[in-house]
């Protein structure tokens, strides 16, 4: 901070005092305007970087939106033919065949993680009440996608330990031949909530894209 200085030699009358005392309280006013303004710029220049950096990670957000919702496409149209499957093992008794490959690349879901730490350090201050509550919006929604994604891993690990509990066929997969009624109807049950899985977490990516 800037220190004022008073002018050196001795005060001899009320006017020296007076003059004294004014020279101190505006080296004071000046000093702490100065600070002020430092401050000012310095927030302005926070609020600027913050600004880009959101605006930045709401992009990457929308890029991994649209991935997410291609693989979220792929996968429920992949349940929808393995269902059916299911279904038509269950009403013909006849031996359910493989599965087709769910094979598609990695994608990265819609997530926030700028917003979070900046609400942590309290730089969200910076931020005018119509941007905090837009952003809050969002969070909600990416809290939603990391919700449902925990939940479709669930759901795909409850299917993964049914079909270990079968002798594997040669080639190392599960056998499905040897599938009961009674198997079928839990397999579809576990292939149902899956589904269900799914869909709520593609919902909620739409709505991070919306």
């Amino acid at each position: 901070m800037l220190e004022p200085h008073a002018p050196h030699g001795s005060v001899h009358t009320w006017k020296d005092f007076f003059i004294h005392i004014a020279t101190i309280v505006v080296g004071l006013l000046i000093a702490v305007g100065l600070e002020q303004s430092v401050e000012a710029i310095h927030r302005h220049h926070e609020r600027i970087e913050l600004r880009e950096s959101l605006r930045g990670e709401s992009e990457r957000m929308y890029q991994a939106g649209l991935q997410t919702e291609d693989r979220k496409q792929t996968h429920l149209a992949w349940l929808d033919r393995r269902i059916d499957q299911v279904k038509t093992a269950i009403q013909t008794q006849k031996p359910l065949p493989p599965p087709t490959n769910l094979d598609y690349p990695p994608y990265t879901f819609p997530y926030d993680s700028i917003w979070r730490a900046a609400k942590l350090d309290g730089r969200v201050s910076l931020l005018s009440p119509a941007e905090v509550e837009a952003y809050s919006d969002i969070e909600l929604m990416t809290t939603g996608v990391l919700t449902s994604h925990d939940d479709e891993e669930a759901a795909r690990r409850k299917i993964h330990s049914f079909e270990q509990t079968f002798v594997p066929a040669a080639n190392g997969s599960p056998d499905w031949t040897q599938l009961s009624l009674p198997d079928l109807r839990t397999y579809l049950g576990l292939l149902n909530d899956d589904r269900q899985a799914v869909q709520f977490y593609r919902n909620w990516n739409l709505r991070v894209l919306g």
